[in-house]
């Protein structure tokens, strides 16, 4: 919860701060948000008069300093919360210090020695310019994406026009920030593990929750892509129709197949772990019984592998395998010698 907040914050300060430039790339921008916003029904036009101070550009820049100072502060508030949760060692401090001091000193040589989007050059951002190559910022880049795939659908309901283009991917995004928010007291509530775990699970130790996560991913990078349909269509020559056709089938095709393939992956993963602590490494050496069976000698795992391949989530009973005195296991190799007990070697 307390990452999903410092993401939410900090796309929050890099679209206010994106936007402060007052430039054609930054007035695209929050023409944009302004359509979205309009789009809401019932509330849509006062937010946007609430937000923008009227018909943009209103009175928006301004507004967006005060945000964007707001945020980068309120920034401050999940870092104290860590520091009194997790009480990191001086090391650590000294290290973390030492980083921000470095970025900082990167920002002040850039800002006295480059000039990055010389707007002053070019005057305040025009309403009625907007420029095809104009892309978002890579960390709103999905949510741009999603606007970009969703059909042009209206519908008239309640005397109010209904915009689906819209109110879906308001829906959708809305829906997976949610999903985030809630996956660690769903996960507990639905596996009754409530204990705190100072190390994460293997991916295979859980392999729903790690099929859960890649469809969400796989999803995430569709949307991701489509931000970008029309330079794939200029730069590989192709119908921008098709771009986006391509990407919304596959944005209902790839999760659900980045699921199965994770999953099965995850199982297979973990039930090789489980055959390997119940009878060791194969060593490829065949001993023949006294009966005539054969079974084949098995070198245990050393402790230090014991312990990283131990299934934590599973609750998978480690097998104990059958040592002899070489310190060798035998797992026997037909089902007639499995009857029955091996030789005993004698000891020395």
């Amino acid at each position: 919860m307390l990452l999903l907040g410092c993401l939410l914050l900090a796309l929050t300060a890099g679209w206010s701060g994106y936007a402060l430039p007052d430039d054609a790339l930054s007035g695209t921008g929050l023409r944009i948000v302004e359509g979205v916003v309009l789009g809401i029904p019932l509330v849509g036009t006062r937010l946007a008069w609430l937000g923008f101070g009227g018909e943009l550009p209103g009175d928006v820049v301004p507004r967006l300093h005060v945000v964007h100072l707001a945020v980068s502060a309120l920034l401050l508030v999940p870092a104290a919360l860590w520091w009194r949760v997790a009480r990191p060692r001086p090391v650590a401090l000294v290290r973390a210090a030492g980083l921000a001091l470095v970025t900082a000193g990167v920002v002040v040589v850039m800002a006295a020695t480059a000039t990055v989007s010389p707007v002053w050059g070019y005057g305040p951002a025009s309403t009625s310019d907007a420029f095809a190559d104009s892309q978002p910022d890579w960390y709103t880049a999905f949510l741009d994406g999603a606007l970009r795939l969703c059909p042009g659908w209206e519908v008239e309901w309640l005397g109010r026009t209904w915009t689906l283009a819209v109110l879906l991917p308001l829906l959708l995004v809305g829906l997976a920030v949610t999903a985030v928010a809630a996956a660690p007291l769903l996960v507990s509530r639905l596996t009754g593990d409530h204990a705190e775990h100072l190390r994460p699970h293997r991916p295979r130790d859980a392999p729903t929750r790690t099929a859960v996560g890649a469809a969400g991913l796989t999803g995430y990078l569709v949307l991701w892509s489509a931000a970008g349909a029309d330079l794939m269509a200029t730069h590989f020559g192709l119908a921008l129709e098709d771009v986006v056709r391509t990407l919304r089938v596959l944005l209902l095709v790839a999760p659900p197949a980045a699921f199965a393939v994770t999953r099965s992956a995850a199982r297979v993963l973990r039930e090789q772990d489980a055959d390997l602590l119940a009878h060791g490494v194969e060593t490829g050496r065949l001993v023949r019984l006294p009966d005539g069976g054969f079974v084949e000698i098995h070198q245990p795992v050393d402790p230090a592998t014991r312990r990283r391949l131990t299934v934590q989530s599973s609750g998978t009973t480690q097998v104990p395998a059958r040592s002899t005195p070489s310190g060798s296991s035998l797992r026997p190799a037909t089902s007639t010698s499995a009857r029955r007990p091996a030789a005993s070697t004698p000891r020395s």
